[in-house]
């Protein structure tokens, strides 16, 4: 095989574009969502990139771009009762293909609440993997310790679950996104049963592995730069949040196949684009993450 096939990397990043899928951005921020996307491609070689906040405008600016020529564009904008899926996804179609996402969303009395969007992906070796893209609720409108957050965790698990229990052997499945929790909250760690214990994970196919817990402060203490994904400019006790996260199946960490390589594993700091996230006048919020997977 190719050694161009033998490594994987996945993406997410909240551009805070379009949130609800509704326009917001100014050129100027267009243009520095554009820049991030090209460090995210062609500097850091991502062959999976998820965006959150984006609107069909937003995809359509994307899909102009001659720069983005060798890539494949799928829009993930879609409606669920009153809310909207607000995605998009760029990949490396040599490498990947992927088949029609589809929405996974819960009711509760007359509201709906957008869960994830399972998208089923064939890699060039054939090798099958499920992906599950979330954007769960703000905590200005669905607070930290609301039921609600329960059951989107419940949800996501039951969809992982139903995947596990028809395979025959152990899938390939990676959520990421999000989540505005963060890993140790009971949606995450007790609903979606994602641990920080690897061992136990592997030990046991029903939990999932979440890398994230690692990245809750300073990865430089003395540089106090960033200490998560999420910049809240408001936070009286804290400003930073660990809200995006990628998450994994047994199956990656099984030492067969495809590897979760964890020292490629974390939250992306550009500095150019960092001092926009901490701006108090700018609207970007989110820093990228990303993961990678080698297969042995």
């Amino acid at each position: 095989m190719n050694d161009t096939f033998k490594k994987l990397s996945f993406a997410w990043w909240n551009t805070s574009l379009s949130p609800q899928a509704k326009s917001r951005a100014s050129d100027d921020q267009k243009q520095i969502a554009i820049d991030v996307i090209f460090w995210l491609l062609f500097e850091f070689e991502i062959d999976f990139l998820a965006l959150g906040e984006i609107s069909e405008d937003d995809v359509a600016m994307l899909q102009n771009l001659n720069e983005l020529d060798d890539y494949s564009i799928e829009s993930g904008v879609s409606k669920a009762g009153r809310v909207r899926f607000d995605t998009c996804f760029i990949y490396r179609a040599d490498k990947i293909q992927i088949y029609q996402p589809i929405e996974i969303d819960t009711g509760k009395g007359d509201r709906v609440m957008k869960v994830a969007q399972k998208v089923m992906l064939q890699i060039a070796d054939d090798t099958f993997m499920y992906l599950f893209v979330s954007h769960w609720q703000s905590r200005l409108y669905c607070h930290e310790n609301h039921p609600d957050r329960d059951t989107l965790g419940l949800r996501l698990h039951d969809a992982v679950d139903e995947i596990r229990m028809g395979s025959e052997s152990t899938p390939y499945i990676v959520l990421l996104g999000d989540y505005n929790d963060e890993p140790f909250n009971a949606s995450l760690s007790k609903q979606l049963m994602a641990t920080r214990d690897k061992a136990l994970v592997i030990k046991k196919k029903n939990l999932l592995y979440n890398p994230f817990w690692k990245h809750l402060s300073y990865p430089n203490p003395q540089a106090l730069d960033y200490a998560g994904t999420y910049y809240y400019k408001s936070g009286s006790i804290t400003k930073w949040h660990t809200f995006d996260q990628i998450i994994v199946s047994s199956a990656f960490l099984s030492g067969i196949g495809w590897t979760l390589n964890e020292d490629l594993t974390g939250i992306i700091s550009i500095p150019e684009y960092l001092k926009w996230v901490k701006d108090s006048k700018s609207t970007l919020d989110h820093l990228p993450i990303m993961t990678t997977f080698e297969r042995n």
